[in-house]
C-alpha cells in the first residue's frame, strides 16, 4: 500500500480520463470507417443495379442479386403478369408454388395495401400452408405508377432483419422500380 497525495491523486484520474476518452474516439473512429466502407459499398452496388436496370433486367437477373447481396430471403411480386418469384429460401419452387396459388390473394393485398418507400409498412404475416413452411413475417415496400400499385419486394425476416438488408433491399427496390415502370409503360402502350 503506497500512500497518494492528492495532487497525484487528480493527476492520475486526469490520465484515466484522458485514457478512456481516446478509447472511446478510437471506437467511434472505427465505427465511422466501417460505415463509410458499408455506404462506400452500398452506392456501388446502386450504381450497377440502376446501370443494369436501364439495359434491361429480367426478374430471374434481379432473383440472382438478391441471392448474392442479401442476407435474407426475399419475394419479388408483379402483379401486372400476376406472379410471385422467390429467392434464398431453402426450398423456392415450393414457396413460390405458394405465393402463386393458395397464397397469391393474401400477397396481393398485403402489396396493394403497402405504400411505397423505404420498408415503412411495418411486419406484414403472409400464411402460408405447413407443407410450404408456414407463416413468414415480410418487410415490404410497394412499386406504384401513379395510384395503382405494380409490384413490390419482400424481404423475409421480420424484426431480425438489419439495416444493411433494409438498405440493400430499398437498392434493388429501385431497379425492381425501373424494370417494373418500363413494363408497366409498354404493357399501357401496347
Amino acid at each position: 500500500v503506497t500512500g497518494v497525495d492528492e495532487d497525484m491523486l487528480s493527476y492520475l484520474v486526469t490520465c484515466a480520463d484522458l485514457a478512456g476518452m481516446a478509447v472511446e474516439k478510437n471506437r467511434a473512429f472505427n465505427a465511422k470507417k466501417t460505415a463509410n466502407e458499408k455506404l462506400s459499398e452500398l452506392l456501388a452496388l446502386q450504381q450497377s443495379l440502376v446501370l443494369q436496370a436501364l439495359r434491361e433486367t429480367s426478374i430471374d437477373t434481379l432473383i440472382d442479386l438478391c441471392r448474392r447481396h442479401l442476407g435474407c430471403p426475399v419475394i419479388l411480386v408483379d402483379l401486372m403478369l400476376g406472379q410471385a418469384h422467390c429467392g434464398g429460401f431453402a426450398d423456392n419452387d415450393r414457396i413460390g408454388r405458394a405465393c402463386n396459388g393458395l397464397a397469391w390473394r393474401a400477397l396481393e393485398q398485403i402489396f396493394t395495401t403497402a405504400k411505397a418507400g423505404k420498408f415503412q409498412n411495418g411486419i406484414r404475416r403472409l400464411d402460408l400452408p405447413e407443407e410450404a413452411g408456414g407463416p413468414l413475417e415480410l418487410m415490404v415496400q410497394a412499386v406504384q405508377a401513379g395510384k395503382e400499385t405494380i409490384g413490390g419486394i419482400a424481404l423475409a425476416g421480420g424484426t431480425a432483419l438489419g439495416e444493411s438488408e433494409l438498405q440493400t433491399g430499398d437498392a434493388i427496390w429501385i431497379v425492381l422500380s425501373i424494370v417494373r415502370l418500363k413494363n408497366h409503360i409498354g404493357y399501357e402502350a401496347r
